[in-house]
């Protein structure tokens, strides 16, 4: 109860009731934010407290099937018999921008709606209090979320497993890697985009074939949430996600997170 009368006095006081114009006084603010606060609270899907561990996460997109935002944030899950699983919070609508709330390889105690396995954020999430993992990110990424090394010259070898159509999100592989330069912009959408392209000392000057006839890739490409492209050339970073075979059969990886090893700040 104290919580929700909390929860009450500060959504009255916000800019959305207090600079409403088609609020003439106090009565009508009341009336209409009760009302409100009721909606909030019986017609939102139910929520309960999880402890979960991020570990990495996709920025805001704009859905191309109901054009509104959503991101995802990947998580280790406490589950019910004090086991870690994986999972994803999918953040819609107002909540799509909690990926920026979240420091990575901490833990959180927060509220979720869960269906089918997935974890949705509502009104009642909120990453605060962030306690620490003692733990080193790269042995927890290793451990616990099952993320593979791989080397460049072995690439092909290490592409994320498929189901179906789709990349499996949680075949995670990481790559310990050179930046060579970066790029960041702007879709049509107006959401943010980043890349690295990297290198690593496994490949040679010289073109290089695997067992398959397949040129291997002395440069390799890496979108990153955009948040994360905050280094310069020579910078060598831990990166990780998904890798898959673009449309020319190139290979390139989607990260969801990176671990700087030897930072060079962009100026």
């Amino acid at each position: 109860m104290e919580n929700l009368v909390e929860e009450y006095w500060r959504f009255f006081y916000s800019d959305r009731i207090q600079k409403n114009p088609s609020l003439k006084d106090d009565e009508e603010r009341h009336a209409y934010a009760i009302r409100v606060f009721w909606i909030r609270h019986v017609a939102k899907p139910p929520s309960k407290e999880f402890i979960v561990i991020p570990f990495g996460y996709v920025e805001t997109r704009i859905s191309k099937t109901t054009n509104t935002p959503i991101s995802r944030i990947y998580v280790m899950l406490y589950t019910e018999d004090k086991k870690l699983e994986k999972s994803v919070i999918i953040c819609r609508g107002l909540q799509a921008d909690l990926w920026k709330d979240i420091e990575l390889f901490m833990v959180y105690r927060v509220r979720l709606f869960s269906t089918d396995g997935v974890l949705i954020a509502t009104n009642d999430t909120e990453f605060r209090e962030p306690k620490s993992l003692n733990m080193d990110p790269l042995d927890f990424l290793r451990r616990y979320v099952g993320v593979k090394m791989f080397k460049l010259k072995d690439v092909y070898k290490n592409l994320s497993r498929k189901q179906g159509q789709y990349v499996d999100e949680f075949d995670i592989k990481a790559i310990d890697a050179i930046v060579i330069r970066s790029a960041t912009g702007k879709r049509p959408d107006g959401t943010n985009w980043a890349f690295y392209v990297v290198s690593d000392d496994s490949v040679g000057p010289e073109e290089e074939v695997d067992e398959e006839g397949r040129i291997i890739p002395t440069q390799f490409t890496v979108w990153v949430p955009s948040s994360l492209a905050k280094y310069a050339e020579d910078s060598e970073l831990i990166l990780y996600g998904t890798v898959q075979l673009n449309k020319d059969n190139i290979p390139f990886m989607n990260a969801i997170g990176l671990i700087p090893v030897h930072p060079i700040r962009l100026l």
